[in-house]
């Protein structure tokens, strides 16, 4: 709505302009209407007729391709990432808990899952309405009133991620060169890459493309905001998941990327709990690096951070102290316990971890692992 007001008053400014070129052309020439020299009045009015028509028939196209609900991404050369995730899966609407192998770290199944509220039943997103967004009267409110919809339904339980994706996509012109909406732009796709199944060829593709595209929102956020704690949290997130789809030597190149951006997403945010399970989970992922693998590492980047059980816990200790109820959080904190022989303290931490309702999918599989675990 907001595109068309805009289209509607630009065009009433050509005219208008247009219009008073004409006059003011007649005006400093004093030329009589009656001059055979000149134009008569019909032949110019059909000239600016003329112009006047070509710029509708412009404008008329922008407006069309405005108010076109793309779901494709404006800085994709696969324009048909987004579009094969969703024909693919027609109703994204489930966490699939998935256990992964790559090297440093791993945020398949961790990454930014606030609380979540009880729930056992699937239920349908609201659809983000964009007539909501057009009484407001400037672009920071228009972006708070988007942005509180976007983060809220993303903290659902069951919410469709590639509903949530296409209402924000419709939003990229309006929002080009905010980098709040940029890492949103890539939580959103990496949520919808890492929350389905993908069995196909064609659909593993597509899923790819997304991570890839997931990088590039978090890339473009992070060059409009710097001092932007969740562009780097989202750059450092997002690169790491680009892990399936590397060699071995982008993937150790990766995680020296990947440490440095939440070091600077820890300083900047540091009541972010998933950051600090983030930070533990590198470690972990380090200190479990092969001595071959080690050996590749130091020979592309010097050398490996030097990371200890200790470290491991107590940024794990540090999440669990801003989010004490979060069950994946308090299993790393169990097994690292039990890495370190500290044993009555590992199994105080099991009991608290299985007396947590379980609230979600991923949920479950932790229980699962938790009640494993002997102590």
């Amino acid at each position: 709505m907001i595109g068309k007001y805009i289209i509607s008053f630009g065009f009433g400014l050509l005219t208008a302009y247009v219009l008073h070129h004409v006059y003011e052309k007649r005006r400093r020439k004093q030329c009589p209407l009656t001059d055979k020299k000149t134009m008569s009045v019909a032949e110019e009015l059909n000239h600016v007729y003329q112009l006047v028509a070509s710029i509708q028939e412009q404008l008329d196209e922008i407006k069309e391709k405005l108010n076109q609900p793309t779901v494709v991404s404006a800085m994709s050369d696969d324009e048909n990432v987004i579009e094969d995730i969703i024909d693919t899966k027609q109703c994204v609407k489930h966490w699939t808990a998935r256990n992964s192998e790559e090297i440093f770290y791993d945020t398949e199944d961790s990454i930014d899952i606030d609380y979540i509220p009880n729930g056992n039943n699937m239920t349908n997103c609201d659809i983000i309405s964009s007539n909501k967004l057009t009484s407001t009267t400037s672009n920071s409110t228009i972006n708070k009133q988007l942005y509180e919809q976007i983060d809220d339904k993303l903290d659902e339980n069951y919410c469709d991620k590639a509903e949530i994706f296409n209402q924000l996509s419709k939003h990229k012109v309006l929002f080009s060169n905010d980098p709040n909406y940029w890492w949103r732009m890539a939580k959103t796709s990496h949520l919808l890459a890492k929350s389905a199944q993908y069995n196909s060829e064609d659909q593993q593709t597509a899923r790819i493309n997304l991570l890839k595209e997931s990088f590039k929102y978090a890339e473009r956020a992070l060059q409009l905001d710097e001092q932007n704690g969740d562009c780097h949290k989202w750059y450092a997130i997002t690169i790491g998941s680009l892990n399936e789809c590397v060699s071995t030597k982008e993937k150790i190149a990766n995680g020296a990327k990947f440490k440095k951006h939440l070091d600077i997403a820890m300083s900047l945010k540091s009541n972010d709990p998933t950051l600090y399970h983030l930070a533990g989970r590198f470690c972990v992922e380090v200190l479990a690096i092969s001595w071959i693998e080690r050996k590749i590492a130091n020979s592309f980047l010097g050398t490996l951070p030097n990371v200890s059980q200790q470290e491991a816990l107590d940024y794990f200790l540090m999440a669990h102290s801003i989010r004490p109820n979060w069950k994946e959080n308090i299993l790393y904190i169990v097994q690292t316990m039990i890495s370190m022989k500290n044993r009555n303290e590992a199994k105080r931490y099991l009991e608290q971890a299985l007396s947590l309702p379980i609230t979600s999918i991923e949920e479950n599989a932790i229980q699962q692992r938790l009640l494993q675990i002997k102590i």
